[in-house]
């Protein structure tokens, strides 16, 4: 999968189901994805979005994801 700051973080996770768990574990920030209200916004939330959310720059969580997948 080719990641890009459009890529959907839903998407992500269906494609590799432990990488959630990684991404929290490698980024305390993370964590808030494991929220109850964070799943529902998954589904349509970009690597950017994300990346906004948690506090950290866009090409950091690129370089993380590439990483951990």
């Amino acid at each position: 999968m080719n990641l890009t700051e459009l890529t959907k973080i839903g998407d992500l996770f269906e494609a590799y189901p432990d990488l959630k768990e990684k991404l929290t574990s490698a980024l305390p920030q993370a964590k808030v994805l494991a929220t109850p209200l964070a799943q529902t916004l998954l589904k349509n939330a970009t690597v950017a979005d994300i990346a906004q959310k948690i506090g950290i720059p866009t090409d950091d969580l690129l370089k993380k994801l590439t990483e951990l997948i």
